[in-house]
This record gives structure tokens, sequence and C-alpha cells, in this order.
């Protein structure tokens, strides 16, 4: 933990570099978190010291070896298990390269979820730039945690409540952390016992019967993610954090890192799904467009409206945002079983006297066409499987609200805005045909396609035979990020 934060404090990139500078950060905090785990597994004692000498310096460093071939074997593994794959050998390196759609379809899937925040760190990171001098960092925090936790949970309500404790309490308790670290980036590491986290989580109005259970959940194991999710790690009885870790933790992405990786334990957090539901229902309201939701027994429709004699029905889910290729396999899997219960529920509710039922509550005289359309929270690069449409809720809510997805640049000090898409989908009165081709034109698939890119990845050590040595490289597919500079739209 000394030496990451060492690392971390000579980071080449600054906080007004805005990706580079979290990015560099996050794939060292991988790398070791990776080693940590392993000492966790292997149950080696941990002490603390300030003085760290040159061999252990060395040494530490060889771990981030480790975890560099570590994780380019997982790759491997990953590729071997899910995608497909070449391998070429020259006079001197060993080239592993990935092929193949279902690594594509991954990193594609990723991109939005991605880019929501580093849209909204850039935003951070351009009022930096632009208000230099009056810049509120409390308030401008305040406000992008307020947007995270809109986009992440789809709810206003901070006293929500996820594993019984409130959205807000999780939330304080990450912000007690990082200002402590903040207030000790002197010092690498900051060491406490457990009462003494308590009584800072109590000043920040964490509620009291919250606070185990919290400070519980944020230990590092191995089963933890990362130490962005799980902080805290045990030293005998106290419990310490590495400040310059610590410092650059975003609250509401390891909160829903966090609960997401509970979920995988079987742990539900149902609300999230109410409240997606909810939203999508709101987003019909807002525009005047009467919906309705059916169950009878356990038979459901989550949401039934139409746009003059088209009826749509709605199957909303909001899932795991796939992170890496067994997610991904999973996320594929689950889709199948929820498509398949589309159908089961479409079909219960299909009978003559059933559809009668549901025109008499939306005042139609006729059904021309019946659309059925499965919204979730993560894009997918189909939007059609046999009968039924997919989409997520940025296509969905973006149409209603004639929210037009848009890029943001900075020219001469001036923020500048002009729309991703050439489309006239968002324009207009409501269409029946305009909502169903945006749908199937996919366009944010096909834009986060143009991204993808081929990330090498060179393991430290060789392989050797008969005397000779080849560099082992493994390219496998990654997406370009896109900074303020770089934004063109299609």
């Amino acid at each position: 933990m000394n030496i990451t934060s060492l690392i971390i404090k000579d980071n080449p990139y600054t906080l007004d570099q805005g990706r580079r500078y979290y990015d560099c950060n996050e794939n060292l905090i991988s790398s070791v978190s990776t080693i940590l785990k392993m000492f966790l597994y292997k149950k080696y004692d941990f002490i603390y010291t300030s003085d760290i000498a040159e061999n252990e310096t060395e040494a530490m460093m060889s771990f981030i070896d480790f975890a560099i071939i570590d994780n380019g074997m997982k790759t491997l593994n990953n590729m071997w298990r899910f995608s497909e794959f070449s391998i070429k050998k020259t006079d001197k390196d060993i080239i592993i390269e990935e092929k193949g759609e279902f690594a594509k379809s991954l990193r594609i899937s990723q991109t939005n979820f991605l880019d929501i925040r580093n849209n909204s760190m850039n935003r951070h990171v351009l009022e930096y730039r632009l208000n230099q001098d009056n810049y509120d960092y409390e308030k401008v925090q305040t406000k992008i945690i307020k947007k995270f936790i809109n986009e992440y949970f789809y709810t206003d309500d901070l006293e929500q409540e996820y594993e019984n404790i409130r959205i807000v309490d999780w939330i304080n308790s990450y912000r007690a952390i990082i200002k402590t670290a903040e207030k000790n980036l002197q010092h690498n590491v900051v060491i406490k016992s457990k009462n003494e986290w308590k009584q800072l989580l109590l000043e920040f109005n964490v509620r009291d019967d919250s606070i185990d259970t919290i400070i519980d959940e944020m230990i590092f194991t191995t089963n933890s993610s990362d130490l962005l999710d799980c902080p805290f790690v045990k030293f005998d009885n106290n419990l310490a954090i590495s400040t310059y870790i610590v410092a650059v933790i975003d609250p509401t992405r390891s909160l829903l890192s966090l609960m997401s990786n509970n979920h995988k334990k079987n742990t539900k957090i149902n609300q999230k799904g109410t409240n997606f539901e909810t939203y999508l229902s709101k987003v019909l309201n807002d525009v005047n467009i009467k919906s309705i939701s059916i169950k009878e027994n356990s038979y459901q429709l989550d949401n039934i409206f139409n746009i003059g004699e088209y009826l749509f029905i709605i199957e909303a889910k909001t899932l795991n945002q796939p992170t890496d290729y067994f997610e991904y396999a999973r996320y594929l899997d689950e889709i199948s079983d929820y498509l398949e219960k589309f159908k089961r529920n479409y079909h219960f509710f299909c009978s003559d006297s059933k559809i009668k039922k549901i025109k008499k509550e939306l005042a139609m005289t006729n059904i021309n066409t019946i659309y059925k359309i499965f919204v979730s929270n993560v894009l997918d690069t189909r939007s059609k499987i046999g009968d039924i449409h997919l989409t997520n809720d940025t296509v969905f809510q973006g149409y209603f609200l004639q929210n037009e997805p848009s890029a943001h640049i900075i020219e001469e000090n001036k923020m500048i805005t002009f729309p991703m898409f050439n489309t006239d989908a968002y324009k207009g009165a409501f269409n029946t045909k305009k909502f169903i081709k945006l749908i199937e034109d996919n366009l944010f698939s096909k834009k986060n396609e143009h991204r993808i890119i081929i990330e090498e990845a060179i393991l430290p050590y060789s392989y050797v035979e008969a005397n000779k040595k080849w560099q082992i490289r493994i390219l496998n597919y990654g997406f370009k990020k896109i900074d303020d500079k770089d934004i063109i739209p299609i």
C-alpha cells in the first residue's frame, strides 16, 4: 500500500487531463488489488512501517510485474473459454490475437456505461479549467454524486435502502473515508481502530445502526472487486486505507460495483428494478402518454402504451453491467431467459378478452400492430431477436423526451455542443415508424463499433525453448475512450 501510494502520487497525468489521470490510477489499483488478494489467500501477516528500503521497493515492483502476468493469463483464459483467437510465432515474438464478435460485443456493451461516468468526470474537469479561481469543489462533487445516483439507481430518493441501508449512508461513508484520505496525503497510509472509523462515519451523519454493516462490507477480502469498492484493509485489530487510492474513489461507482458484487452472491437489490420500471413510466407520463401495467398470478407485463393504432408492450429489466468475459456470457444467458419469460407473459395476455381490456384502458378503437420491446440498462449490439426489439433506457428516454444525444468540446474556453447523430428521430411528433427505426438503427452500437481498437499487452517474461527466447504479446479488443478533443458526430 505504501508503494501504491507513492506511485499514484507520481502519476504523470494531472487532474485537468481528466480520463488519463483516472485511468492511470485505476489500472495500477487493479494490479495492487490482485496482489493483495494473493497475500490474503496465502494468509500473510501485514505490518506497517513508514520507512521503505530500496530492496523492498524493488521487491514490490516485482509484484506489480506478477499482477501484469496474472492479468495477462486471465485474459488468455477468457479468450480460450469465451472468444476466439489466433497464435502466430515469429523469430522474436509469440503473438496471441483475439478474433470474433463475442469480445467486440462485450466492449461495445461497456461503452455507454463508462461514457456516462467519463462525461460527467470530464464536465467536472472542464468546469475546473474554465473557473479555477471560483471553483467550488464540494458543490460540484455533490452535484456529480446526485447525477450518478439518478443514472445508476434511477431515483432521486437518497433515503431508498440497499442491503437495508439508505443510499445516503453508503455515499456519506465513502465521502468520510475520502475526506480522511485527502487530509492525510502527507502519509501513505492511515490506520485507525474500527471504533475510530465508526466515530468518523457518525460525524458524517451516517445512521448509527448501519455503520457496522457498512464497514464490514467495505473491508477488502479475496471476494472483493478491488480497493476502490472495499478500501479497508485489516491490520491486526485495526483497519487501514491507502490515502492515494481512496482519494481517487468515485463514491457512486464504487457503491454500484459493491452492490453488483453482492448481487453475484445472491443478495437481492430488487428496488433498482422497481425504480427502472417506474422511471420508464414517468418518461411516458411526462409527455402525456398513458401507460399501464398488468399482472395476473405469476404473469406480468411491465408497461403497455400506444401511439395511435400501434400498441407497445414493454419488458423492463435492469441487469448487471458486464465488465468481463464471464459476466458478458452470463448477460447473454440472462437475456435469453428473460426473452423466453417475456414471450410466455405476452402469450398469456394475448387472448381476445384480455386484449379487449387493454384497448379499453388505453382508449384504443383499433390495433394495427403490436410491438414487443425489451428495454434494459445495457447497450446490446443486437436490435432485434425474433419478433422482439431490443433497446436501452438511453434510446427510450431520448426519443420520448426528445433528448438528442450531444457531444461537448471546449474551444477557446467556451463549451460547444453539437448532435452526435445525423437523424431526425428526436424531432417532431411521436411516430411509430421513427421510433422503431431508431431502435433498429442501433446508432450507439454502430458509433461505438468504430471505437473498437486492438490493445497490446507484453508479458514481462519470455517463452524459452532450445535456448531461444520469444516475447509473448497479447492483442485483444479494447475501445478508444472519447476525450473532449476526440468527439466526432456520426
